[in-house]
């Protein structure tokens, strides 16, 4: 039986003067986390760190945990846009919106 290895994509843009755009897709869960991590720690410390969910389809505790983490750890302010419905779903279940500045691709969320 053959196993897809697990993997996550990342792109990152820094169009805007301190502020740093990571878009990423997959799903991050328990075996994903640790390289989102990872792939962010490398980034430094910016003073603005988006986080562009758009092609994410699952967020796992463990991956709430990273992005926690992040915020505390890595960088000035942490926001998340662009989330697909179920990984906005459970941000907003937890109400973490205000904790990540969930926006939309607009904007910031009503």
């Amino acid at each position: 039986m053959d196993v897809e290895p697990l993997h996550i994509t990342t792109a990152v843009s820094r169009h805007v003067p301190g502020t740093v755009v990571v878009t990423i897709a997959g799903e991050l869960d328990t075996a994903t986390a640790p390289l989102l991590y990872e792939t962010l720690r490398e980034l430094g410390r910016p003073p603005v760190l988006e986080l562009d969910l758009t092609g994410v389809s699952h967020c796992s505790s463990t991956a709430l945990s990273v992005l926690f983490r992040t915020r505390d750890e890595l960088a000035g302010t942490v926001r998340i846009r662009a989330a697909q419905r179920p990984v906005r779903r459970i941000i907003e279940i937890l109400r973490l919106e205000a904790a990540f500045g969930l926006q939309d691709a607009r904007g910031p969320a009503a």
